[in-house]
């Protein structure tokens, strides 16, 4: 059974698009199944057999881009930042305009309320458009959920559809959880010299 427009619509809403997922028909044939097309982009475009709408529209979570200034949004990335690092210093308004004006900032909610975020950044370079991923962070109290890796795979399935040929991160050797899913996500350490200048 195909998906109508509207259907397709709300899957991509939830980072869905097509595919393949089944349901039960009914409570009394549980064993029975329709069969919708259905891929799921947290999951780089492999086919995955979920509910409708996928495991996070079950569980209320939902993921967007943020492109306009709104208050409530920098008051909870201020919040997730400092549970990140109580040394950093909270983001201006002016700060957190230039950023999504700039960047690529996704965010993750709990309904309607920021549970995490991860920033895209683009770089164009004389060998072509490439891309930094930066500050993934997950509240305190959602991790361990698996949300960390939708973010993840939320951005680099976003760096596809920007046509970057290759994305780059940094992440400290003790942080070793955050390591272990770059890794698994497909990320390879790369033998250079990092560089920084203080200005």
């Amino acid at each position: 059974m195909r998906l109508g427009a509207h259907s397709k619509s709300a899957l991509r809403v939830h980072g869905m698009d097509e595919g393949r997922v089944r349901f039960p028909v009914g409570p009394q044939n549980k064993n029975k199944h329709r069969t919708h097309r259905v891929r799921c982009l947290f999951c780089l475009q492999k086919p995955v057999f979920a509910i409708l709408l996928g495991i996070m529209k079950r569980e209320g979570f939902n993921i967007k881009i943020l492109k306009n200034f709104r208050q409530n949004d920098l008051k909870e990335l201020n919040d997730i930042l400092l549970q990140w690092s109580a040394k950093r210093k909270e983001i201006t308004p002016l700060q957190f305009r230039k950023l999504i004006k700039k960047s690529h900032v996704i965010a993750m909610y709990d309904k309607k309320t920021m549970i995490g975020t991860v920033t895209l950044i683009e770089l164009h370079k004389l060998s072509g458009l490439k891309g930094i991923v930066e500050h993934l962070m997950i509240d305190e109290k959602y991790r361990g959920r698996g949300l960390g890796e939708k973010l993840m795979k939320y951005s680099v399935n976003l760096a596809k559809k920007l046509e970057m040929k290759n994305l780059y991160l940094t992440c400290e050797p003790e942080r070793i959880a955050a390591n272990k899913l770059y890794q698994k996500i497909g990320f390879k350490a790369k033998e250079t010299n990092f560089y920084q200048l203080t200005l």
